[in-house]
């Protein structure tokens, strides 16, 4: 297992509007009529408009991402153009000398990886909003993606990432970020559970390279709710297929009302196209609440880490 930087841990990028539209022209060979900043996490990502009316999506990454998950990156979005080209996930675009991406120096003398790519159309949507159909088809388009990637690997896909399931004890050293002390107390029951009945079983499921994170977060919705856009490919790495139910049924399924019939709806439309094997429908709700309790640990983490930032200055 590589061991690599936390792109979350790592200042983002902050070029100006300016800067990048310049990176674009002379990295691309892409003049714009306007450069839109748009919501990213830890990258500096731009909706790039052109005078022929051609708009797409201009990302400049977060340089934690090194070399061989760039590299990864690409080759999985060309695998899944081959495999299945009815998915609506991002084409990358080649640089003006033909290479996936191209190096630019920041002002704080780091280098930043700057890429191009395809713009999807949708919006983000609360999971409040989704009908029973619109999770169906959500499961349904995650079941999709895992089996796209399913004769897909790379050497950099063995890749430690924290909100990975399968590494979950290595958390527990985190678990004093927690400060209300009830939640901390079920969140370390999560922890001895996870050891004493899931880990054991783990090596016995499904493996490859996963999504890892089919939030709402990183789909686009269109007018229907379907999802018309998957646009963020920062976690991947290899771990059980089933992995990838469990993360989206916790994120897409968090605070609704009728989460019992929305999980429902979520895993026949994942089965519709990937029928879960028995240990892993066995363990789908125990990797349900272990995500529920990686998100809250991690959560909490940030929120100090921001906090400890601002008593800096």
């Amino acid at each position: 297992m590589v061991k690599r930087p936390d792109p979350l841990e790592s200042t983002p990028p902050a070029f100006s509007a300016d800067v990048a539209r310049q990176i674009l022209r002379d990295g691309f060979g892409v003049e714009s009529t306007s450069l839109r900043p748009l919501a990213a996490e830890r990258d500096q990502n731009f909706r790039a408009d052109t005078p022929d009316g051609q708009r797409f999506l201009f990302k400049i990454s977060n340089p934690a991402d090194d070399r061989p998950i760039l590299e990864m990156q690409a080759a999985a979005l060309r695998h899944i153009e081959r495999v299945d080209p009815g998915l609506p996930v991002m084409r990358a675009l080649p640089t003006v000398t033909r290479e996936s991406w191209i190096e630019v120096p920041g002002p704080d003398g780091r280098n930043y990886p700057a890429r191009l790519f395809t713009f999807l159309p949708g919006q983000v949507v609360v999971n409040t909003a989704l009908t029973t159909e619109a999770i169906w088809s959500h499961g349904q388009t995650t079941a999709r993606l895992g089996r796209a990637l399913r004769g897909f690997f790379h050497p950099a896909a063995d890749y430690e990432i924290l909100w990975d399931i399968t590494h979950l004890p290595r958390l527990r050293p985190l678990l004093s970020h927690l400060s209300d002390g009830l939640r901390r107390a079920q969140v370390e029951r999560v922890l001895d559970r996870f050891q004493a009945m899931v880990e054991p079983a783990l090596p016995g499921l499904r493996a490859q390279v996963i999504h890892g994170d089919m939030s709402l977060d990183n789909v686009l919705l269109g007018d229907d709710l379907r999802v018309s856009g998957i646009v963020d490919f920062g976690d991947m790495t290899h771990a059980p297929l089933v992995c990838d139910l469990a993360v989206t049924i916790a994120d897409v399924l968090h605070g609704r009302e009728d989460a019992i019939e929305a999980t429902d709806a979520l895993i026949r439309g994942y089965v519709s196209v990937t029928p879960l094997e028995d240990e892993e429908a066995g363990l789908l709700a125990d990797l349900n609440v272990i995500e529920d309790g990686i998100d809250d640990i991690l959560k909490a983490q940030r929120a100090r880490a921001v906090k400890g930032d601002e008593n800096a200055y």
